[in-house]
């Protein structure tokens, strides 16, 4: 019996194999998958006033179809956030997402402006992406709708090295 369930069982096992797909890039492709040491600065403009602070982590770059990518950034201290990228010859296109912000207690949402841009230089991802709240609200669960009193423009700068 024990025989007959060992038989069973490696049966099993072997008819559930996992398949991993693995796309080839050439050796000529603009960036590569994987890690990059990310460094920067996040500058805040609220009511007019300007503030500006360091920021550092993580990118890490996932490809898609011939042009697109994927990038998720993870800044120490914030949430990740990740975005699609449109790349075209050396210059990077972003595409628009829901940004967060935490200033002091108070929170804010906002979507990354479209139009953010990027460039690949030797070794390097260089991109600016700017989010602001004016006109933004949300909806909760239960239907109340939140507006924003403050305004706030974020503007981040960042340079991705492998």
């Amino acid at each position: 019996m024990n025989y007959f369930l060992s038989i069973l069982s490696l049966i099993i096992v072997s008819a559930c194999k996992e398949s991993v797909i693995v796309q080839n890039l050439p050796d000529n492709a603009l960036i590569k998958p994987g890690d990059y040491k990310l460094t920067g600065a996040t500058s805040y403009t609220i009511e007019g006033v300007t503030s500006s602070e360091p920021v550092s982590g993580t990118l890490t770059v996932f490809t898609g179809p011939e042009g697109q990518y994927y990038f998720l950034e993870r800044i120490a201290g914030r949430s990740p956030i990740g975005f699609q990228v449109q790349v075209n010859n050396l210059n990077l296109l972003l595409q628009s997402v829901q940004d967060y912000t935490k200033v002091g207690n108070t929170a804010y949402y906002g979507w990354m402006d479209k139009g953010c841009t990027g460039k690949l230089e030797s070794e390097s991802i260089v991109y600016d992406r700017y989010a602001n709240t004016e006109g933004i609200g949300l909806t909760t669960p239960t239907g109340e709708q939140i507006r924003y009193t403050k305004k706030i423009r974020k503007h981040v700068h960042v340079v991705a090295a492998r």
